[in-house]
């Protein structure tokens, strides 16, 4: 009887064994954990047995969406975008000029002398003459040179000088000299301006000796302008004074 009892305890003891071997071989840690179930025996928690990780999940990356056609507009800008991109035109710059030059061209005659004594009566002619400014910067637009804008004459007026000289020595070689004229002087004046250059003339039928003072203005088209004073001598005849 004992006998008989110990084969039915070996033969289920062999039984549990076997079942225990092919839950192994066909184990599936993956899907066991998903189930919650463990590896029997040694792969079951508790006592000495050890844990088994399950291994990592590999993700499937999303399918790369397929592309869609360019739009008419889509396909100009990529074109733009990579066009090789022209130079770019340099900055506008404004020129800036020096002032002026104002100039005394000529006098005739060159000995002029006081209108009392000139056989003559020619009297004298001045000519004064002005060059626009040249351009001060490195900007490459506008001319050379300003563009003359006015020339005038301020008036003329005798130094002086010759005033202290008539009233003074004059009139003590020749008792009755005197300041004949009032100054300053209005003549009239012709002008002309062409671009830079402009051109002034006026007469005058001086009646003191002396030096005369002429005041011209030019101006330019950028506003700047030259103010010079210019030296006309006007000589006297010793021998045929008249007072």
């Amino acid at each position: 009887m004992n006998l008989k009892r110990l084969s039915i305890i070996t033969l289920a003891l062999i039984a549990l064994v076997a079942t225990n071997l092919l839950a192994i071989a066909t184990f599936n840690p993956v899907t066991a954990l998903s189930m919650g179930r463990c590896v029997p025996l040694i792969m079951c928690g508790g006592g000495g047995g050890r844990r088994l990780s399950p291994p990592p999940v590999v993700r499937q990356n999303n399918p790369e969406p397929q592309a869609q056609p360019q739009s008419r507009q889509e396909e100009e800008q990529e074109e733009h975008e990579h066009r090789p991109q022209s130079n770019p035109a340099p900055p506008s710059c404004t020129p800036t000029y020096a002032p002026p030059v104002v100039s005394l061209q000529d006098y005739l005659p060159p000995y002029p002398v006081v209108i009392g004594q000139d056989p003559e009566q020619v009297g004298v002619d001045v000519i004064v003459t002005a060059l626009g400014g040249l351009k001060s910067n490195g900007c490459s637009s506008g001319p050379g040179r300003a563009t003359i804008s006015s020339i005038t004459l301020d008036g003329v007026d005798l130094s002086a000088e010759s005033r202290g000289w008539i009233t003074g020595e004059l009139a003590q070689l020749y008792p009755g000299a005197h300041i004949k004229d009032s100054y300053p002087l209005r003549p009239s004046a012709n002008r002309s301006v062409s671009g830079m250059n402009a051109t002034l003339r006026f007469h005058l039928d001086p009646r003191d000796p002396g030096t005369y003072l002429a005041t011209v203005t030019v101006r330019q088209s950028d506003g700047r302008m030259s103010t010079r004073t210019f030296e006309i001598p006007v000589h006297l005849l010793d021998g045929t004074i008249t007072w």
